[in-house]
């Protein structure tokens, strides 16, 4: 690999890797789910923050139509 080719792979594998709270890295591949439970801590890591507020939001619908 050259050095474009090198940015290129790089700048892509950042936008699927997500740290955990627990400092593990999980990566999210485009076509994969969107959450995800850490294998060393259990906490639920999201893709992005849009992900996130969507789970949130929904389960806090469903607590309240109870």
């Amino acid at each position: 690999m050259n050095l474009v080719e090198t940015k290129r792979y790089y700048n892509a594998l950042s936008e699927i890797r997500v740290k955990c709270p627990c400092s593990h890295t999980l990566f999210f591949p485009s076509y994969g789910p969107d959450i995800q439970i850490c294998s060393h801590c259990g906490h639920k890591v999201y893709r992005n923050d849009k992900v996130k507020f969507m789970d949130l939001l929904n389960k806090q619908l469903k607590v309240r139509r109870c």
